[in-house]
């Protein structure tokens, strides 16, 4: 994917929503191949966590909540995060 083509506008209520909630939901900026990529990367990672991952969730909690800061650079997680609108949308809401 060339970045300096591909254009993913922030909707302009995305830097409010999440000053308010502390998240966004920014549907339609991966692709479902992407988001296939993305989800096996995520499922990987949570069954080979690292040695200073630290697993901020209870058994009986609804969701699993991981903390592992170096997981992200596995290959299926650092594609989404370099190759994909990922990369100029993170530009874009940080004003670089």
């Amino acid at each position: 994917m060339d970045l300096k083509t591909a254009r993913f506008q922030l909707p302009p209520e995305a830097a409010q929503s999440f000053a308010r909630d502390g998240a966004v939901a920014l549907r339609g900026l991966l692709n479902a191949g992407e988001l296939a990529q993305l989800t096996a990367g995520i499922e990987h990672n949570l069954a080979n966590l690292s040695p200073l991952a630290l697993v901020a969730s209870q058994a009986d909690d609804p969701g699993r909540f991981v903390e592992d800061f170096c997981t992200w650079q596995a290959k299926r997680i650092a594609f989404i995060c370099r190759e994909t609108k990922t990369a100029e949308t993170k530009s874009a809401s940080c004003g670089i």
